[in-house]
């Protein structure tokens, strides 16, 4: 048997037999019709329809997700704007903020495909800067003081729009984190994702993990910095896209509980009953934009991880085009050990340290076999070994694996995940 595995815009073609099997989501191939988003606007969850929110406001501001996640937004907005007409709805300013949190700015040809050509050229589409201006709106529990962009104070309508998927330590994307991390300075955004670590111990808190909202710390501070800058200010928007960033689902509403209940939707179709952990993965990130950088890439090594058993082998297939995603990413691997790790994050903390800490942690545990765009030298300092194709890749898989191995393929590794019971 053989199959297609995607890396950025092309595929490789692995062939199988009967000691693999592959793992495809249940997801539902009905795309979403323009009727049905506009009926969603008229019907949000536990909040007032979008003509209700925005009838007496002069100033709108959208809140966007960058080019490293796949939203729908352009088909999104579309259609925001065809409503906006049927109820003749004028402003006298709109705009869109790119919800960059700390990842690099966006190209414009990356904004036209985010908002859509027609309205890159007739509004103001700009990149939020977590070093720039930001505006106090109050402490949360966890003591995280939160500073926000100071353009959500100039605008009397927002409207944000965002995906919801997994997320290896806020447990979702989507929903809370347009606005942390995606529209918070850098002081803000460092002390929500310190909160892995135990606050008055060594070591990393285990409820901070993919697919875990309750009593998770680092979601429930996303949450407050929202309940502080007001819920009843934002109108919410979260879908679920497929590979082709085609709309599957859509709802729209309170921030919080629209989030909430997009999050068990996405659940339900992501989440892949598996038979026990196997001795090989074979994973593709989904080719790009999910492999654009190394950091995006971190997610599908964090969800492959979960189908195998310990000191078992990882291929991934993530081509990464923009490099490590982050200037200080990198230097992260030239730190000895994991509690090396944990002391420099402590005493200085570095958002992409932390991700540079959960892939070391993972390349430790497994046999992660990388086939990416990367230098050998580059990928053995980050403790995973290099590949320049499957074939290689099976080749030194093949060091590691007992005699009668079972294996699984995962054609979409950024977005499955296994059911685990007791774990996931």
């Amino acid at each position: 048997m053989k199959i297609e595995l995607k890396i950025d815009e092309r595929s490789e073609v692995f062939e199988y037999g009967e000691d693999f099997k592959v793992i495809n989501k249940d997801v539902k191939e009905n795309i979403i019709t323009d009727d049905e988003i506009i009926k969603n606007f008229e019907n949000p969850v536990d909040f007032p329809s979008l003509f209700e929110f925005l009838k007496e406001k002069k100033r709108i501001l959208f809140i966007v997700s960058d080019g490293t996640r796949k939203t729908g937004s352009k088909r999104v907005i579309k259609n925001i704007f065809k409503y906006f007409e049927r109820y003749n709805l004028n402003f006298e300013k709109i705009k869109f903020l790119i919800a960059t949190g700390i990842h690099r700015a966006t190209t414009d040809f990356e904004k036209r495909k985010i908002v859509g050509e027609k309205f890159f050229n007739e509004y103001e589409v700009i990149d939020h800067s977590a070093e720039g201006r930001g505006v106090f709106v109050g402490k949360t529990f966890f003591g995280n003081e939160i500073y926000l962009n100071e353009e959500l104070f100039k605008c009397d309508g927002l409207v944000i729009i965002g995906n919801v998927g997994f997320h290896y330590f806020a447990g979702f994307s989507g929903g809370r984190k347009s606005i942390l991390p995606g529209v918070a300075l850098k002081k803000t955004i460092v002390k929500n994702h310190n909160l892995v670590f135990y606050q008055d111990r060594r070591g990393k808190n285990p409820e901070v993990r993919i697919a875990k909202l309750d009593r998770n710390p680092v979601n429930e501070d996303m949450v407050e910095a929202v309940k502080l800058f007001g819920v009843d200010k934002i109108f919410s928007i979260n879908t679920i896209v497929d590979e082709d960033e085609n709309i599957l689902h859509l709802n729209c509403g309170e921030i919080i509980k629209s989030h909430r209940k997009m999050c068990e939707i996405y659940k339900s179709t992501h989440m892949v009953k598996i038979d026990g952990r196997r001795d090989i993965a074979i994973v593709s990130a989904g080719g790009y934009p999910r492999d654009i950088n190394t950091i995006q890439s971190h997610k599908t090594i964090e969800n492959g991880r979960y189908f195998i058993r310990e000191g078992g082998v990882l291929v991934v297939l993530a081509y990464m085009r923009d490099g490590f995603g982050n200037d200080e990413f990198f230097r992260f691997f030239d730190l000895p050990d994991l509690k090396s790790f944990e002391d420099s994050l402590r005493k200085n903390y570095v958002i992409n340290g932390q991700t540079a800490m959960a892939m070391v942690e993972k390349a430790l545990k497994y046999r992660i076999i990388l086939i990416s765009s990367l230098d050998n030298e580059d990928v053995k300092k980050m403790r995973m070994i290099p590949a320049k194709n499957l074939k290689e890749a099976m080749d030194r898989a093949g060091e590691f694996l007992p005699k009668n191995f079972k294996g699984f393929i995962i054609p979409e590794g950024a977005t499955t995940l296994p059911e685990i019971e007791g774990e996931i």
